[in-house]
């Protein structure tokens, strides 16, 4: 939105447009509080056979890190 307001043009749309939404797996030694919590969590509710929850998920925050093409693993491409 910044740039369209400075240059007038939408970059949203033309990057909606020219990609698609994946799923990437990939290997980091940066575990954070909010992964190790999220993975206890899913273990512990898996193995007494409960419902998962929010809280057995996370989103990874790499601050604007790249993500190096050795540490890709898998890519999933879900059908949209």
């Amino acid at each position: 939105m910044s740039y369209e307001d400075a240059f007038g043009a939408d970059l949203r749309d033309a990057f909606v447009k020219a990609t698609r939404p994946c799923i990437v797996k990939f290997a980091s030694r940066e575990v954070g509080y909010a992964s190790v919590a999220a993975a206890i969590t899913y273990v512990h509710r898996t193995l007494r056979r409960e419902e998962l929850l929010l809280e057995c998920n996370t989103c990874f925050d790499g601050e604007g890190r790249r993500i190096s093409a050795e540490a890709i693993l898998k890519v999933d491409w879900p059908e949209a």
